[in-house]
């Protein structure tokens, strides 16, 4: 197995400020017994006094990019690879007994001459694998978005009976609830004792219980599942117990069985805004460490911005990733998440970029000068609708007891209800603009779909820009996306300067050169 080595050594980037450069050297080891050391120059670690050779083509070719379907946002991962020479073959049979998956890797900037310890970080990854030809010994990079690449419920049912399930639930992982949850299908744990499960532990509340979309009467919660498996319970009622997630229900059911959920408590804790959710999620992943790997500020900053409350909820008939889940989430409310260069899960909303800003880019930097793109098609010509969900009932019923009201009757038929935020004056100046796609929110209340409906139409028809240059790597070494930048040039909308939004970084250290892109 190779093991991660902080990169070093090696100048580039050095043409305008000698005091100050750009090192690249790159170590691996094997087993603690074979290591490579390259660079982009040949040269001796002061610290270590062990000599690199350089023949390291390309330190790091590195993309960020946080476009999507509905403008920007959502869940971001960054690749890339390094690429080091293979002319002379000695790499050539290194993949026969070794490989690169999974191994930290970690890219530093700093001047000549001092600890490496100190310089700030460039990025910090991991290899995800590697390639040999007759030129290049080329390893795959990413960012710590992997860490999130891992089921969001890593416990499943054995199917073994009793409270591991039956053999229909055998392998299927265990239901999660967050927030606000309404009409939910649990997973049916132990048939014969009508015991359902609705989250993988302690929940707020299990507010309501129906059989083919009718109301069931509330027996009593209990302390633990002994309890509850134990007690009597009247026909047409449930029972609960909160602390585990779990009903059980007086006599068998007509039709299919729902609930209403008010999900994770996780620490006493009642995680019901979009950032508690994800934070609530980010805990159940082994690979994050704590604290350390968050940047706070940025989830401080998020949950002030959109406290709304929200829900969702993960089905045991249901695999997606960390990421996957906290994608919807994010993207729901026009939001991003990802790693930064640092390493640290970080998120922040797309909104008009106002400053102040991480970086200043003029004419004395661009190369080649900015170039004006069209903005995504989703959201240019500028909409004149916006329609965000909310409310959403997770089991789509077309044939419920014909007990129930007609308002319930109506909830049960669709997904979704949805918010509008329209401007008819918007398509007197762009006819040919589109209605986007409905976003699938997470909003408990109208209101807060409402809101964000009509933040969207506000933000999309104002006069925005979307804008692609180049700026030398060490210019843009420490620059995230989602940060704002201040760009000015003597050509069309930036000749007063304006702030700008970073939605693309493609870093190119083998050529001293980096590609940003932002909006605003």
């Amino acid at each position: 197995m190779f093991g991660g080595h902080s990169f070093a050594g090696g100048v580039f980037g050095a043409k305008i400020t000698p005091s100050l450069n750009i090192f690249f050297g790159f170590g691996l080891s094997i087993d603690f017994a074979y290591r490579i050391r390259v660079a982009t120059a040949e040269f001796i670690d002061q610290e270590s006094l062990l000599p690199f050779s350089d023949a390291l083509s390309e330190p790091l070719d590195f993309t960020w990019s946080m476009g999507n379907r509905s403008g920007f946002g959502g869940f971001i991962t960054g690749r890339g690879s390094t690429v080091i020479d293979n002319l002379d073959g000695r790499y050539d049979n290194l993949t026969q007994r070794y490989t690169t998956d999974g191994q930290l890797l970690e890219i530093r900037l700093g001047p000549l001459g001092t600890p490496k310890a100190t310089w700030p970080v460039v990025l910090r990854g991991l290899s995800s694998g590697e390639f040999i030809d007759d030129t290049k010994f080329e390893i795959s990079v990413e960012d710590n978005a992997y860490k999130f690449d891992v089921p969001a419920q890593a416990n499943i049912y054995a199917g073994t009976g009793d409270l591991q399930g039956n053999e229909d639930l055998n392998g299927k992982p265990r239901p999660l609830a967050f927030g606000w949850c309404l009409n939910v299908t649990p997973a049916l744990v132990v048939p014969a004792e009508l015991l359902y499960q609705v989250h993988d532990g302690a929940v707020q509340a299990i507010a309501a219980v129906y059989a083919q979309g009718y109301p069931l009467d509330v027996h009593a919660d209990y302390p633990d599942i002994a309890a509850l498996r134990a007690a009597v319970i009247p026909a047409g009622a449930f029972a609960t117990c909160k602390a585990r997630g779990h009903f059980r229900l007086g006599a068998a059911p007509a039709g299919t069985i729902t609930a209403d959920v008010q999900g994770d408590v996780a620490g006493g804790v009642f995680a019901q805004t979009t950032v508690q959710i994800v934070r609530a999620l980010m805990q159940r992943s082994a690979e994050l460490a704590g604290p350390s790997d968050i940047y706070l500020p940025s989830l401080e900053t998020l949950d002030r911005v959109q406290p709304a409350p929200v829900g969702i909820f993960v089905g045991h008939d249901q695999s997606p990733t960390i990421a996957d889940v906290i994608g919807q989430l994010i993207d729901a409310i026009g939001a991003y998440a990802g790693f930064r260069r640092d390493g640290k899960f970080h998120v922040g909303r797309v909104d008009f970029p106002q400053g102040p800003p991480t970086a200043r880019f003029d004419k004395t930097v661009f190369d080649p000068n900015p170039q004006k793109q069209r903005l995504l098609d989703s959201v240019w010509p500028p909409p004149a609708k916006w329609k965000v969900g909310y409310q959403r009932n997770y089991t789509v019923m077309s044939d419920p007891a014909a007990a129930i009201s007609d308002a319930r009757r109506s909830f049960l038929a669709a997904e979704y209800r949805y918010a509008v935020a329209e401007a008819p004056a918007v398509r007197v100046d762009h006819p040919f603009g589109k209605e986007p796609d409905a976003v699938q929110g997470f909003f408990r209340d109208k209101a807060d779909a409402e809101a964000e409906a009509a933040r969207r139409l506000a933000l999309w028809r104002r006069s925005l820009g979307s804008y692609s240059f180049g700026v030398p790597d060490r210019d843009a070494a420490l620059l995230n996306v989602g940060e704002q930048i201040f760009v000015r040039h003597d050509r069309g909308d930036l000749i007063g300067g304006r702030y700008m939004m970073v939605t693309e970084i493609n870093f190119k250290a083998g050529s001293q050169a980096a590609t940003v892109k932002a909006f605003g």
